[in-house]
């Protein structure tokens, strides 16, 4: 499924919507914003980043989750939206693009099992939830990087 920049919110996940199958949810377009509005709501196919891109979840707790795979093109951005947004990955992700946040209260959260960085991170907050390989020569440019108890990190 290809997502192009329309007027406003261009995906909206209402509650209990599910996005899921073979294929890759892919954005080729610049502002492209993903909402999702509830904590049912996710995403488990891959998910592309092709145009700069910003994703939220409008409802308490306020994570994004995305169950499939991550893909940040170069030169394009993804952006944990500002006002205490998480931005929650359980897959994979390689980052060749930026990750970013709109402001000092967003975050990423990795819980996948192996993070390629060959672009840039700098989300305010960026969270190792679990034990991941981390491989790549990209920079981490994040106010806070922590690793939660008990998790491993390995680098490659």
């Amino acid at each position: 499924m290809l997502l192009k920049d329309g007027a406003g919110t261009d995906l909206t996940m209402n509650s209990g919507s599910v996005i899921t199958g073979s294929g890759t949810l892919k954005t080729d377009a610049d502002g492209i914003a993903i909402e999702q509005t509830s904590t049912s709501c996710f995403i488990s196919t891959p998910l592309r980043i092709g145009g700069n891109t910003s994703a939220s979840n409008v409802n308490s707790p306020y994570r994004f989750d995305l169950r499939g795979t991550l893909t940040v093109d170069t030169l394009k951005t993804l952006t944990s939206s500002a006002g205490s947004f998480t931005f929650v990955a359980k897959g994979d992700v390689v980052n060749k693009g930026t990750i970013a946040g709109g402001n000092s209260s967003s975050a990423f959260s990795m819980r996948g099992s192996n993070f390629v960085n060959t672009g840039t991170i700098n989300v305010y907050n960026f969270l190792f939830d679990t034990t991941t390989i981390i491989s790549g020569a990209g920079d981490w440019a994040s106010a806070e990087i922590r690793s939660m108890p008990a998790v491993k990190s390995c680098l490659k």
